[in-house]
Protein backbone atom coordinates (compact mmCIF):
# COMPACT_ATOMS: atom_id res chain seq x y z
CA UNK A 1 0.00 0.00 0.00
CA UNK A 2 2.88 2.17 0.41
CA UNK A 3 4.00 2.25 -2.87
CA UNK A 4 0.65 3.43 -4.35
CA UNK A 5 0.48 6.16 -1.22
CA UNK A 6 3.56 7.41 -2.49
CA UNK A 7 2.99 7.44 -6.04
CA UNK A 8 -0.53 8.76 -5.50
CA UNK A 9 0.70 12.93 -5.17
CA UNK A 10 3.53 12.35 -8.05
CA UNK A 11 0.20 11.56 -9.96
CA UNK A 12 -2.59 13.45 -9.19
CA UNK A 13 -3.25 16.92 -7.20
CA UNK A 14 -2.31 16.29 -3.39
CA UNK A 15 -5.92 16.74 -2.48
CA UNK A 16 -7.15 14.05 -5.05
CA UNK A 17 -3.92 12.36 -3.84
CA UNK A 18 -4.83 12.48 0.21
CA UNK A 19 -8.77 11.30 -0.47
CA UNK A 20 -7.49 8.16 -3.01
CA UNK A 21 -4.82 6.77 -0.49
CA UNK A 22 -7.42 7.28 2.21
CA UNK A 23 -9.85 5.28 0.26
CA UNK A 24 -7.54 2.73 0.03
CA UNK A 25 -5.69 2.75 3.06
CA UNK A 26 -9.08 2.52 5.01
CA UNK A 27 -10.16 -0.10 2.75
CA UNK A 28 -7.06 -2.27 2.81
CA UNK A 29 -7.66 -1.86 7.02
CA UNK A 30 -11.09 -2.55 7.48
CA UNK A 31 -10.76 -5.86 4.91
CA UNK A 32 -7.67 -6.71 6.66
CA UNK A 33 -9.51 -6.49 10.40
CA UNK A 34 -12.67 -7.92 9.52
CA UNK A 35 -10.86 -11.02 7.65
CA UNK A 36 -9.15 -11.78 11.48
CA UNK A 37 -12.24 -10.86 12.97
CA UNK A 38 -15.12 -12.81 10.64
CA UNK A 39 -13.06 -15.32 8.55
CA UNK A 40 -10.25 -16.59 9.83
CA UNK A 41 -10.33 -15.91 13.63
CA UNK A 42 -8.30 -18.73 15.01
CA UNK A 43 -5.38 -19.12 12.33
CA UNK A 44 -4.85 -15.39 12.77
CA UNK A 45 -4.56 -15.47 16.71
CA UNK A 46 -2.02 -18.25 16.43
CA UNK A 47 0.42 -16.13 13.94
CA UNK A 48 0.04 -12.48 15.85
CA UNK A 49 3.04 -11.77 18.14
CA UNK A 50 3.21 -12.29 21.60
CA UNK A 51 4.79 -8.31 21.58
CA UNK A 52 1.64 -7.05 19.83
CA UNK A 53 -0.81 -8.65 22.62
CA UNK A 54 0.87 -5.94 25.15
CA UNK A 55 -1.97 -3.52 23.80
CA UNK A 56 -4.85 -5.37 24.32
CA UNK A 57 -5.63 -4.54 27.64
CA UNK A 58 -5.41 -1.04 26.56
CA UNK A 59 -7.58 -1.87 23.62
CA UNK A 60 -10.45 -3.18 25.76
CA UNK A 61 -10.34 -0.02 27.97
CA UNK A 62 -9.37 3.03 25.48
CA UNK A 63 -9.92 0.85 21.89
CA UNK A 64 -10.21 4.53 19.82
CA UNK A 65 -7.21 6.07 21.19
CA UNK A 66 -4.74 3.01 21.08
CA UNK A 67 -5.78 2.45 17.74
CA UNK A 68 -5.21 5.64 16.76
CA UNK A 69 -1.63 6.03 18.60
CA UNK A 70 -1.17 2.94 16.70
CA UNK A 71 -1.74 3.92 13.42
CA UNK A 72 0.02 7.08 13.69
CA UNK A 73 3.27 5.10 14.85
CA UNK A 74 3.21 1.86 13.14
CA UNK A 75 0.96 3.63 10.03
CA UNK A 76 -0.48 0.29 7.78
CA UNK A 77 1.51 -2.86 8.12
CA UNK A 78 -0.74 -6.13 7.20
CA UNK A 79 -0.43 -7.45 11.10
CA UNK A 80 -1.61 -4.87 12.50
CA UNK A 81 -4.58 -4.89 10.52
CA UNK A 82 -4.71 -8.37 12.31
CA UNK A 83 -3.86 -7.85 15.63
CA UNK A 84 -6.72 -5.79 15.91
CA UNK A 85 -8.99 -7.64 14.14
CA UNK A 86 -8.38 -10.27 16.96
CA UNK A 87 -8.13 -7.98 19.66
CA UNK A 88 -10.98 -6.63 22.25
CA UNK A 89 -11.27 -3.42 20.02
CA UNK A 90 -15.07 -3.07 18.61
CA UNK A 91 -15.34 -2.65 15.00
CA UNK A 92 -16.52 1.66 15.09
CA UNK A 93 -13.17 2.23 17.46
CA UNK A 94 -11.37 0.33 14.65
CA UNK A 95 -12.65 2.34 12.10
CA UNK A 96 -12.37 5.79 13.57
CA UNK A 97 -9.46 5.40 15.15
CA UNK A 98 -7.65 4.06 11.98
CA UNK A 99 -9.16 7.33 10.39
CA UNK A 100 -8.05 9.59 13.13
CA UNK A 101 -4.59 7.86 12.94
CA UNK A 102 -3.90 8.14 8.94
CA UNK A 103 -4.85 11.78 8.49
CA UNK A 104 -1.70 13.02 9.54
CA UNK A 105 0.80 11.05 8.03
CA UNK A 106 -1.58 10.37 4.17
CA UNK A 107 -2.40 14.19 4.41
CA UNK A 108 1.64 14.89 5.01
CA UNK A 109 2.74 12.49 2.20
CA UNK A 110 -0.09 13.87 0.16
CA UNK A 111 0.80 17.57 0.11
CA UNK A 112 4.72 16.96 0.13
CA UNK A 113 4.97 13.94 -1.65
CA UNK A 114 6.32 16.12 -4.80
CA UNK A 115 9.09 16.88 -2.91
CA UNK A 116 9.75 13.94 -1.15
CA UNK A 117 9.61 11.86 -3.80
CA UNK A 118 11.14 12.24 -7.46
CA UNK A 119 8.93 10.72 -10.55
CA UNK A 120 11.21 7.18 -10.34
CA UNK A 121 9.92 7.07 -6.53
CA UNK A 122 13.47 8.04 -5.35
CA UNK A 123 14.21 10.41 -2.33
CA UNK A 124 15.01 13.77 -3.38
CA UNK A 125 17.89 15.17 -1.61
CA UNK A 126 16.24 17.24 1.42
CA UNK A 127 13.08 14.85 1.55
CA UNK A 128 15.19 14.03 5.30
CA UNK A 129 13.82 17.21 6.26
CA UNK A 130 10.31 16.81 6.07
CA UNK A 131 10.55 13.35 7.26
CA UNK A 132 12.19 14.68 10.45
CA UNK A 133 8.82 16.81 10.44
CA UNK A 134 6.56 14.27 9.84
CA UNK A 135 7.95 12.02 12.63
CA UNK A 136 8.23 14.55 15.12
CA UNK A 137 4.70 15.43 14.29
CA UNK A 138 3.58 11.81 14.91
CA UNK A 139 5.29 11.13 17.70
CA UNK A 140 4.20 14.53 19.45
CA UNK A 141 0.62 13.80 19.01
CA UNK A 142 0.63 10.54 20.21
CA UNK A 143 2.29 12.14 22.91
CA UNK A 144 -0.24 14.64 23.43
CA UNK A 145 -3.57 12.03 22.93
CA UNK A 146 -1.24 9.91 25.72
CA UNK A 147 -1.16 12.97 27.80
CA UNK A 148 -5.23 13.96 27.53
CA UNK A 149 -5.91 10.21 27.90
CA UNK A 150 -4.39 9.75 31.01
CA UNK A 151 -5.44 13.45 32.37
CA UNK A 152 -9.38 12.36 31.62
CA UNK A 153 -8.49 8.86 33.58
CA UNK A 154 -9.01 6.86 30.06
CA UNK A 155 -6.50 4.55 31.43
CA UNK A 156 -2.88 4.09 29.19
CA UNK A 157 -3.23 4.82 25.49
CA UNK A 158 -0.37 2.63 24.54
Amino acid sequence: GTVFVVAAPLIWPWHTAFALSMAGTMGASVLGFSFARFVARDWVSARIPERFRRYESSLAHNGLLTVMVLRLIFWMPQVLHFSLGVSPVSGWAHFWGSLLGYIPPLLAISYFGGELFDGSGALQPGAWRIMLGMTTTSLLISALARYVSRRMGLGEAS
